[in-house]
């Protein structure tokens, strides 16, 4: 029966219509994103390519927590591992540049199934906890190891080069954004095949998941696994942008506004990633504004104040998200507009 039910779930694709495929949804993020570019210049375009790798990163979290119904407050932890582990091999060693990138995702593959082995078992806010102390023991090595170039970071990190041509902005902006389609594509390809139906019932009661034969340590551990490397590719691609990293970066602050995002856009939906970055950074970069001019040192108190009144609200108003409670008000019009009005019905 459970090989029934997975088989047709795994042709829901090729069932979906045109315009509902996963690859015409990602090619349509990254045209929207080249568009904005392209008109705004190149502030927005630098702004566009953080939020990109910002996009990469929750998409992968939304797949964790959304989907699997688990609790990650560690996600800078691995974005940290993606870039130190760029700078390092780019500024330590004399290999092609873009092994870097493969390096990171696989250090991160590495820490995310090790780390599988002990917090997979645990739930809710123990789970939180044991992310979140990852996180921290992350900050601090980034810190302390003479590796990582402690407090004053790592400087001189390679750049991207393609047939001799070194990357500029707008091949950070695309690269960051071929990113997001991938990941947009990659996360719905799971989330319209049988892989949703594993999640769902994991996330439903991991007790009948294991009756019906599946196994819920196994299913978080992957999708642990996948969140960890999209934030490792997003992080090793922000080091050789930016060409220079130190700790205060990849904080708790950092996770915690991932979280955020994912939560505001919505952890059950692959675009919600998107939309989630795009309201919570350009807010905190209109708050950051706001504060300095009030005060030098209140930008970032007041991003903080009000980033916890914003996810109260979202979680009171919109548990599932902007993007869920736009879908289901779009139902809820449809309905009624196909419903019989009471003249009609007499």
């Amino acid at each position: 029966m459970a090989t029934k039910v997975s088989a047709k779930n795994d042709q829901s694709v090729a069932g979906l219509k045109v315009w509902q495929w996963p690859s015409i949804h990602a090619a349509l993020l990254v045209v929207l994103a080249a568009s904005v570019a392209y008109w705004a210049g190149p502030d927005a375009m630098s702004e566009l390519t953080l939020m990109g790798l910002y996009i990469v990163t929750v998409v992968g979290l939304n797949l964790f927590m959304g989907y699997a119904g688990q609790v990650s407050l560690g996600q800078a932890g691995f974005f940290g591992l993606g870039a130190y582990a760029f700078g390092i091999w780019t500024t330590r060693t004399i290999w092609p540049v873009w092994g870097g990138v493969v390096l990171g995702m696989l250090v991160a593959a590495a820490v995310a199934w090790i780390l599988s082995l002990f917090i997979l078992r645990l739930k809710t806010h123990y789970l939180a906890l044991a992310t979140l102390a990852f996180g921290m023991m992350a900050d601090v090595a980034f810190q302390a190891l003479p590796l990582t170039g402690g407090n004053s970071g790592l400087t001189n990190i390679g750049s991207f080069t393609w047939m001799g041509h070194a990357f500029s902005n707008a091949d950070y902006f695309g690269l960051s954004w071929i990113g997001v389609g991938i990941a947009a594509w990659l996360a719905s390809r799971v989330v319209h095949s049988g892989g949703r139906v594993l999640l769902e019932t994991v996330r439903s009661s991991e007790i009948a998941a294991t009756l019906l034969g599946i196994d819920p340590i196994r299913v978080k551990r992957e999708m642990f696994i996948v969140s960890a490397i999209m934030a490792a590719f997003a992080g090793a691609v922000y080091a050789s942008w930016i060409g220079y990293i130190d700790p205060t970066v990849f904080t708790f602050t950092l996770s915690v506004n991932f979280v955020l995002m994912a939560v505001v856009g919505g952890m059950r939906s692959v675009y919600g990633a998107a939309v989630g970055v795009v309201l919570v950074e350009g807010l905190g970069q209109g708050l950051k504004t706001l504060g300095q001019a009030i005060s030098p040192t209140l930008g970032g108190a007041l991003e903080l104040a009000v980033y916890g009144v914003i996810l109260v609200i979202v979680m009171m108003y919109w548990p599932d998200g902007v993007v869920s409670a736009w879908k289901d008000r779009r139902r809820r019009r449809v309905r009624d507009a196909h419903r019989p009005s009471a003249s009609s019905a007499s």
